[in-house]
């Protein structure tokens, strides 16, 4: 879950567009030549993060945490949409996700090292709902609100079906040090710490599965998921640094 500033207040992340290539590093110039390190050094780290120090609080009980996406609150009907891009659940029948990418890692002069992520994930399970502001948010996402979309995690085996997507998710940030684990994307996106700095996130999903009653369709239509959204962190201080936003669910075909 996402946090902003009060001037965008949020529980979630929203993805959109993203122009790595258009914008200028805000960090330093290197001080030493790039490492490339396994995919794993970032997916062991994720879920890790504890909230409310113990016991720790989790969205989706009994998963692990993982960040959540949504649209424009400023903009109803506001709908959240969770996505298993890091594979924490492993219950799902057939087997969960599976994963390709790359780390890359920087030394910087300052001693710290800007690390970039790309994690290409097939297969995760998705769900989307909408969100209602008058009512429980916390407990709309970890259950209360019916899907639109897919199945919560803890309900894949029931056998009413499940929506999987490819995702793509890229990030930059400045880590402690060359060499030093790397965070858990919760925390580093809600509470970096004091050497880390988050400086942008792009993350892009398209799912296929059923679309359900509540999305006011016959429940097992199949469906189509986008999601996509881009947060650029360290270019927009002054901003709403999640400039673009969507999640765009429709029939198949339509």
């Amino acid at each position: 879950m996402k946090i902003r500033t009060p001037k965008y207040t949020t529980l979630v992340i929203i993805i959109g567009i993203f122009w790595a290539g258009l914008i200028a590093p805000a960090t330093a110039p290197a001080a030493g030549k790039v490492v490339h390190r396994p995919i794993s050094d970032f997916l062991l780290t994720q879920g890790t993060y504890c909230f409310g120090g113990g016991p720790c609080f989790l969205f989706v009980p009994p998963d692990p945490n993982f960040l959540g996406w949504s649209t424009d609150f400023d903009k109803p009907p506001v709908l959240f949409a969770g996505v298993d891009y890091a594979g924490l659940v492993t219950s799902y029948p057939g087997g969960g996700p599976t994963f390709k990418g790359s780390v890359t890692e920087r030394p910087l002069a300052d001693g710290r090292a800007q690390v970039k992520v790309s994690l290409q994930t097939s297969n995760a399970n998705t769900w989307v709902i909408e969100l209602d502001f008058s009512g429980d948010v916390l407990g709309q996402i970890a259950g209360s609100a019916p899907t639109l979309f897919g199945l919560r995690p803890g309900d894949v085996g029931t056998g009413a079906g499940q929506a999987l997507a490819d995702t793509l998710l890229e990030v930059t940030f400045i880590n402690d040090a060359p060499g030093a684990p790397l965070p858990d994307l919760v925390q580093l996106v809600n509470f970096p710490g004091t050497l880390q700095e988050l400086e942008t996130l792009r993350f892009v999903a398209h799912a296929t599965g059923p679309l359900t009653a509540a999305f006011g369709v016959a429940a097992g239509t199949p469906g189509r998921c986008t999601i996509v959204q881009t947060g650029l962190i360290a270019h927009l201080p002054a901003e709403d640094p999640y400039p673009a936003e969507m999640i765009n669910c429709r029939v198949v075909g339509q």
